[in-house]
């Protein structure tokens, strides 16, 4: 289907390029409408011509978007997750009949076709491969079947496992996916168990890989992660969280053991593993700072990079408290942040190390809690590459509390380069909070790169509230920032862009009559494409 260019309503509107002339007095825009705007996704006059496309995500093979379906009286039917290609549209989300609902009057007649794929769980391949997942129905009843995982690659088909022991009578099935597919079309999932016992409840998980046309099985299976005992039959868990482009899988496993007593089954954590072509490599620290004393020992996996390098947390139960970020670089389980004093609690021993990121090079992006008078916190930003660690972010007066020294910076997005952009608290002389500021770390030291336009900064107190969306390869980056009017009036959102030099505010491309205007960004390309949309107000 080949729609025009054109939308004639209000609504939400979907922006394929969105470019700004930095430094021009008033900002430019090059842009073009997408969406779908056929019969079936606009609604007709007399109800006002509307439509409504979101972006879901873009590359540079293909631009993916959800469009709500037109509704039939008072209830919704839906929405279509589609895939423009530069030139054309098409329908991937699945359309048959086991993924649709046919709505009757009560006097007979068809009202409607009942179709919902979920938005957000829609992900796009940097080959075009799409994923998504869309809802299960019956005929009989209003009750849901549950979800089909789908993989488009020209033609829509379901992934997952489908078989009597994922398939609950009645008709019940569902399947997840945690991340995209890899640039072979590989993809990473997981489906419901159901054993008789189970009823309507689901008996774990089953993690598996999906080459393009096979789907297997790669759940760790076995004593010591299977629960005989639960009450919806034998239950385990395995789950899929990332897959690189040589098809190792990132993944975890819940363990099972008897309690103390030795009477009864208990949950004794996650297993973080890297599978690669039938072998697994495990990650976690196992050591006594991380180990209650029944064994229970529990993990989670973050990220994964090219080389097999993967990222996580693990536990510190008690007596020792929080949690400690690690990183597997592909032959040791090695402990990152920061464990001094500042870094630890005075009262219970808490520490709290959070991982953000983790780039190809095998560096990994954190920040740990650092602890100050009372129960005031801060965030400590570094980046480490298993043998070095460094502070990153914004030091000098503005961003240090005048009444304790208090500073607090969060590392957001890292590059292939190494460069990162985060955020650093500001406060005014006084030690109030006034918002945040926006950084970027070049290697070596960090510049701010906040958007400074007046619309931008609350005239009541100089408070101003930004955040990071997106860092490319050219450590360009975008992302939103809070509006206000005169007296600290709040007025919706604005997008800014940092395009290597300069940070430019992106003019309002339609306001209400008190001045409201909201603009979001959902993409920024490795080139400085950025993508996003706007609300229409006329």
């Amino acid at each position: 289907m080949n729609h025009p260019r054109k939308l004639q309503t209000v609504g939400f509107v979907c922006l394929a390029v969105l470019c700004a002339t930095a430094g021009a007095a008033d900002i430019e825009f090059d842009y073009e409408i997408i969406g779908l705007l056929d019969a079936e996704h606009q609604y007709p006059p007399p109800s006002g011509s509307y439509n409504e496309s979101e972006f879901v995500a873009a590359n540079s093979a293909a631009v993916i978007g959800d469009a709500l379906r037109v509704p039939f009286g008072d209830d919704g039917s839906g929405n279509s997750i589609w895939l423009y290609d530069g030139s054309d549209y098409r329908i991937v989300s699945l359309t048959d009949a086991e993924h649709t609902k046919t709505l009757y009057y009560d006097t007979g007649g068809v009202r409607g076709l009942l179709r919902e794929a979920s938005a957000r769980k829609v992900l796009l391949g940097p080959s075009g491969h799409v994923v998504g997942l869309s809802s299960r129905f019956s005929e009989d009843d209003w009750f849901s079947r549950g979800t089909s995982a789908w993989y488009h690659d020209g033609v829509t088909r379901i992934m997952g496992f489908t078989d009597a022991e994922h398939s609950r009578p009645g008709g019940l099935r569902s399947s997840r996916i945690n991340a995209a597919p890899n640039s072979s079309g590989w993809v990473a999932g997981a489906s419901s168990r159901y054993v008789a016992e189970s009823g309507q409840q689901t008996s774990g998980l089953t993690a598996w890989l999906y080459d393009g046309s096979t789907t297997t099985n790669i759940s760790i299976v076995g004593e010591g992660f299977e629960n005989p005992d639960h009450h919806t039959g034998l239950y385990r868990i395995s789950n899929t969280l990332a897959i690189n482009d040589a098809g190792q899988v990132l993944g975890l496993s819940t363990k099972y053991g008897l309690d103390p007593g030795g009477t009864y089954y208990q949950d004794k954590g996650d297993l973080v593993w890297l599978y690669d072509n039938g072998t697994r490599i495990l990650g976690g620290l196992t050591d006594a700072e991380h180990t209650e004393a029944d064994g229970t020992n529990d993990s989670r996996g973050l990220f994964l990079n090219a080389s097999g390098q993967f990222v996580g947390t693990t536990n510190r139960p008690d007596p020792n408290r929080g949690q400690s970020a690690w990183l597997h670089d592909g032959t040791n389980v090695i402990k990152l942040g920061f464990y001094d004093a500042l870094h630890t609690e005075s009262c219970c021993g808490w520490q709290l190390s959070y991982v953000t990121a983790l780039n190809d090079a095998g560096q990994v992006l954190g920040y740990s809690t650092a602890f100050y008078s009372g129960d005031d916190r801060g965030n400590t930003a570094w980046v480490a590459d298993g043998q070095t660690t460094s502070t990153i972010g914004l030091f000098d007066a503005a961003h240090t509390r005048s009444t304790d020294g208090l500073q607090s910076n969060t590392g957001v997005k890292l590059n292939e380069a190494g460069n990162v952009v985060g955020s650093a608290q500001r406060f005014n002389a006084a030690g109030d909070y006034i918002g945040v500021s926006l950084w970027l770390y070049d290697g070596s030291s960090a510049q701010s790169i906040s958007p400074t336009a007046p619309v931008l900064i609350r005239d009541t107190d100089g408070f101003s509230s930004s955040y990071v969306s997106f860092l490319n390869e050219a450590s360009q980056a975008t992302g939103t920032a809070s509006r206000y009017g005169t007296g600290g009036t709040y007025l919706g959102q604005a997008v800014w862009v940092f395009d290597g030099d300069q940070t430019v505010t992106l003019g309002s491309m339609s306001q209400d009559t008190n001045g409201y205007a909201w603009t979001a960004v959902d993409f920024l390309s490795d080139t400085g494409v950025a993508g996003g949309y706007y609300r229409r107000y006329s």
